[in-house]
């Protein structure tokens, strides 16, 4: 099997001038849209599913893109997971919330979390590893 078969990564993204339906959905076509619809309750994103991103992603802040990938990520339901500086640019309280669905969504994946964030590597992390500049 090969890894990217399954693995999801959180990482640098790109968002599509489409409807935020699409962006997660990709080329996947399994989901009902109820799922998603819980998916996006989750990640606390302020649109619905027809909202249209817009050239660029223009039209959505730091913090909602990074909601977005990560309902891209939940709904790929993989069992390894990449978190590259997760919920960068995400508010305080919603980033608890999403901290407390993550802790229980990892506990049966493997996940490598790469952060600068002690939070996130404290309460999503079994063990860490740290690279210091020297």
């Amino acid at each position: 099997m090969a890894l990217s078969a399954d693995c999801s990564a959180f990482s640098e993204f790109y968002l599509f001038p489409a409807t935020i339906e699409e962006n997660i959905k990709l080329v996947e076509d399994f989901y009902r849209r109820e799922e998603l619809e819980g998916i996006l309750r989750i990640v606390k994103l302020p649109f619905d599913l027809d909202y249209i991103i817009e050239e660029n992603a223009s039209n959505v802040s730091q913090g909602e893109k990074e909601r977005i990938l990560l309902a891209r990520l939940i709904a790929h339901d993989k069992n390894f997971v990449i978190l590259d500086e997760p919920l960068e640019g995400v508010d305080i309280e919603t980033k608890k919330e999403i901290i407390s669905f993550l802790k229980e969504y990892l506990k049966d994946r493997t996940a490598l979390v790469i952060t600068h964030k002690e939070e996130i590597a404290q309460n999503l992390c079994e063990r860490e590893v740290r690279i210091d500049e020297r």
